[in-house]
This record gives C-alpha cells, sequence and structure tokens, in this order.
C-alpha cells in the first residue's frame, strides 16, 4: 500500500452493546459487541479503501471479572 498520512479530524461513528450477568457476588461474565462506520480521512485510507477493506467495523468481546473489596 502506497503510504497514507491521514489529517486531524473525527475518525469514526459507532455504537456499542453490552450485558453483565453476575454469577456471584464477585464472578461475572462480560458480553459486547460494537458497531464502527470509519470517516473522513480514515474511510480514504488505502488499507480501507484497498481490497478486503471495509469503512464498516464489527467488534465482539466477551470476558470475565472479578471483583475486590477494598
Amino acid at each position: 500500500y502506497a503510504a497514507y498520512e491521514a489529517n486531524a479530524g473525527f475518525k469514526d461513528v459507532g455504537v456499542e452493546a453490552a450485558l453483565r450477568y453476575g454469577l456471584s457476588n464477585t464472578w461475572s461474565f462480560t458480553w459486547s459487541v460494537s458497531y464502527t462506520r470509519l470517516i473522513g480521512d480514515a474511510a480514504d485510507s488505502p488499507i480501507v479503501t484497498g481490497p478486503g477493506g471495509t469503512r464498516d467495523q464489527v467488534t465482539g468481546r466477551i470476558g470475565v471479572a472479578r471483583g475486590f473489596t477494598l
């Protein structure tokens, strides 16, 4: 890909949904999914506009959390 230099400004807009399920007082599972649309100079990058690139970004996460008290 050719060198590309983006200018300052907003790079994306998106939305995220998350869910937390408590297993006990200290342990929980977390799930989230997010959708982001690249905008402006970020959307014009050769990596995005080239083969296999897309302005639409989807991310999913799964995690386990443990809480502590002080």
